[in-house]
């Protein structure tokens, strides 16, 4: 099931194409097409399938987690993308660009420390109450791995 039907909600706007090549600008770096096309009809949003699974590096256990939503990309609006990369949280690497937060201080991000420039960076999780060695999972080689493995909420 791709992401081309994945349904989002609780959008909170659009982003235009300018607004999107102001980011990449500011990031010296190229966001992955996918992203984009998602970010520029709902941007803010939340997709229907948001559960997915990790193994945290410190305990070794798998640990369910939530999507949550996709960070502001209009930097014409406050609380933006590039307001956390100016004051990100203590620890945060600058090689990470995050795109969603799930709710709890943790972010997934994009991890552009092998391609600099690249369109698809790994996907990983930058876990905040980890140590520095241990404060990064890989969730997926590239956005639309990522989008895959996401599933329905189970209600418990």
């Amino acid at each position: 099931m791709g992401n081309d039907k994945m349904k989002w909600e609780l959008c909170s706007g659009t982003v235009k194409d300018d607004a999107i090549r102001k980011v990449e600008q500011m990031l010296q770096m190229r966001l992955p097409l996918e992203f984009v096309q998602i970010v520029k009809e709902c941007n803010g949003g939340c997709p229907e399938r948001s559960s997915f699974i990790y193994i945290d590096p410190e305990t070794n256990r798998k640990v369910g987690a939530g999507f949550g939503a996709l960070i502001n990309f209009d930097v014409n609006e406050e609380d933006n993308i590039m307001d956390f990369l100016n004051e990100p949280p203590e620890g945060f690497p600058k090689y990470l660009v995050p795109f969603a937060e799930p709710g709890n201080g943790d972010y997934i991000c994009f991890d552009y420390s092998g391609e600099k420039k690249g369109r698809n960076p790994r996907i990983v999780m930058w876990l905040h109450e980890n140590r520095e060695d241990s404060n990064t999972v890989q969730l997926a080689n590239d956005f639309g791995a990522f989008m895959e493995t996401l599933t329905r909420p189970v209600e418990l």
